[in-house]
């Protein structure tokens, strides 16, 4: 029978204390910010303005990225309405191809509007069919971006970016998803 040392379970159980607490201290932040976005949507129910913007501050936050943005859908092109950290080289380059835009696979934005599903890519510089120009001129390496779906039709789109060539986790996702969710009552509202 092998014997662990006991100063080696109490590192380990350290460790596993320090992961629940980690984890504890990020629901708990969660819960506040989608709590946050449903007290502006209850304030400012024909006015989604608001919305987009605590949605996109917190979705870079919780999720590490250095950037963030809401999109809106019209027809068959898309512009954006809200961003947190946006670079000045990505704003100039919005600007120069303006803010209506057909959606492509050179865009996150536009891969998540077209599959009309989540789109996540690790690393874009290593993506063929990702535009390395824009990119660059962001300053980003990984992406994902959450549809907003009505009757599968969409209506726009959340995205989230990172610096580093590293995947956004499962809870990071499911985050964002929710801000979706919240997204779409804020357009629901207006509408109504």
């Amino acid at each position: 029978k092998i014997r662990r040392p006991r100063s080696s379970v109490i590192a380990v159980d350290e460790r596993s204390a320090e992961g629940l607490t980690r984890e504890h201290r990020e629901a708990l932040e969660q819960q506040a910010a989608t709590n946050e976005v449903l007290r502006i949507i209850r304030r400012s129910p024909a006015d989604a303005q608001p919305v987009f913007d605590a949605i996109v501050e917190s979705a870079s936050r919780l999720c590490g990225a250095i950037f963030s943005a809401v999109y809106l859908c019209e027809d068959d092109r898309f512009r954006i309405v809200a961003t947190n950290n946006f670079s000045r080289e990505a704003t100039r380059q919005i600007l120069e191809h303006g803010q209506w835009r057909k959606p492509d696979r050179s865009h996150i934005a536009g891969r998540a509007m077209l599959d009309r599903a989540i789109t996540h890519v690790s690393d874009v510089l290593a993506d063929p069919e990702y535009s390395r120009e824009w990119a660059l001129a962001g300053g980003w390496r990984a992406v994902v971006a959450v549809p907003l779906l009505r009757d599968n039709k969409p209506l726009g789109v959340l995205s989230v970016s990172k610096a580093e060539p590293v995947p956004f986790s499962d809870w990071q996702i499911q985050l964002l998803n929710t801000f979706a969710d919240q997204a779409l009552i804020a357009i629901e509202n207006v509408r109504l």
